[in-house]
């Protein structure tokens, strides 16, 4: 008799971590497709990681890519509400990837911003031309960053509030907490 009821406990510890595991991943899926999803282009790993860490922080979902095929790739493969594209990166840039996506009826929907360090009028023209919404000088602050994400969100709507101005940051003992609301990230190209 104890040897049904412990395999028994076992079956029943297993389905319930089954079903739990399951129900978990339920609500989490239901969670993320409520999210607004940005994709950022960009081949600067310190750009990728800062932006990623800024609109997770605001309560959006991101995903990166590191050059434009696998920007294009991504967006045809996933669901997409906005690019954050660069201009300058290697075998494809930024604006080329733009007329790619543009070009594309199934991708031609996603609002795309492109980002440059350089915003002349000739890469403003050429990124609006190609089908930007808006081109994003760098550096930025992050005022201006949940600004233009917001704004360029289909049907302008904000999908998530930028966080509050003391959120709650593990720091390391000794160094002051960052004021992310008053500092400029200096991102290169």
């Amino acid at each position: 008799m104890r040897c049904h009821r412990e395999k028994w406990l076992r079956n029943f510890t297993y389905i319930f971590a089954v079903a739990s595991s399951a129900w978990a991943a339920q609500i989490s899926q239901n969670l993320i497709s409520t999210m607004a999803c940005v994709l950022i282009v960009d081949d600067d790993l310190s750009v990728q990681l800062t932006l990623e860490f800024c609109l997770q922080d605001a309560g959006y979902s991101v995903m990166l890519a590191e050059d434009g095929p696998a920007g294009l790739r991504v967006a045809a493969e996933k669901q997409v509400d906005l690019i954050l594209l660069d201009v300058n990166m290697p075998q494809m840039n930024g604006i080329a990837v733009c007329q790619a996506l543009k070009a594309n009826p199934a991708l031609s929907h996603i609002p795309v911003v492109v980002m440059t360090s350089c915003p002349t009028r000739e890469t403003v023209s050429h990124a609006i031309a190609a089908g930007a919404l808006e081109v994003m000088s760098k550096p930025f602050e992050l005022a201006q960053l949940y600004a233009i994400v917001a704004r360029n969100l289909p049907g302008g709507e904000k999908k998530a509030e930028a966080p509050p101005a003391q959120s709650p940051r593990i720091q390391p003992e000794g160094l002051p907490p960052p004021n992310l609301r008053s500092e400029t990230f200096g991102l290169g190209n």
